[in-house]
């Protein structure tokens, strides 16, 4: 019997029917679903020179899902990351096109509740809320703009601790193509510091990840050297 129960509870929802749950238990209108990834589902929007996107990770058990106690928010502009990607392309990178994050506060209760079918949504969309209203949406408005981004790492003043928990990995690499869009005198010279550091870790423990990123790193001070900033 319990066994039985089981199944039933797994035939009632799949990632899809979670997320879209989600969405409009949530009332979060004009955004598509995404149930793609392993381990998260996710709600994007896409704006005129940019894209936001609210992930919701979570654990799998037999018949229910639980979602992680925080909310992730991405925000991707088009100015950074289309430049990136067709450099990516050229070595064959595979990685998210992202070019700030935050992770919320932790809620633990969200952690605390199972989700077996649209009726459970009820019960965590409270706790949801609270994160997109008071710490993901207001991150999406605080960096409206690339310019924002950019004198917010301007603040940071090399504080690494802050600055990788706010550019998307590789930091270093988006933090060029952003120096040199919003028309920092100094891009070039700190893209030559980072090709140099990537250089010498490619030969270290870490060798394979910094190894496709110098193939294309020359190239990419050569193309950065060519275009307008925009801001």
């Amino acid at each position: 019997m319990f066994y039985q129960e089981l199944i039933n509870y797994k035939l009632k929802m799949d990632k899809r029917e979670l997320i879209k749950s989600l969405r409009e238990k949530l009332n979060i209108k004009g955004c598509k679903v995404d149930s793609k990834g392993a381990g998260v589902v996710s709600l994007r929007k896409t704006f005129r020179d940019s894209i936001y996107q609210i992930l919701f990770s979570y654990k799998k058990y037999s018949g229910e899902y639980v979602l992680a106690p925080y909310l992730t928010g991405w925000k991707s502009f088009d100015a950074v990351e289309n430049i990136l990607e067709r450099h990516y392309d050229s070595v064959g990178i595979d990685q998210p096109l992202v070019t700030i994050y935050l992770i919320s506060r932790r809620i633990e209760k969200i952690g605390e509740i199972a989700i077996r079918s649209d009726e459970d949504i009820d019960k965590v969309a409270p706790y949801l809320r609270e994160l997109i209203e008071e710490d993901i949406m207001p991150f999406f408005q605080n960096y409206n703009a690339l310019q924002d981004v950019y004198f917010q790492v301007l603040k940071y003043n090399n504080d690494y601790s802050k600055i990788n928990k706010f550019l998307f990995s590789p930091q270093p690499i988006r933090r060029i193509i952003i120096n040199r869009l919003c028309d920092n005198p100094n891009w070039q010279e700190y893209g030559q510091s980072v090709f140099d550091g990537f250089k010498k870790a490619s030969t270290g423990p870490q060798a394979k990840i910094y190894q496709g990123y110098i193939k294309f790193l020359p190239s990419l001070l050569e193309e950065l050297a060519l275009i307008k900033p925009i801001c």
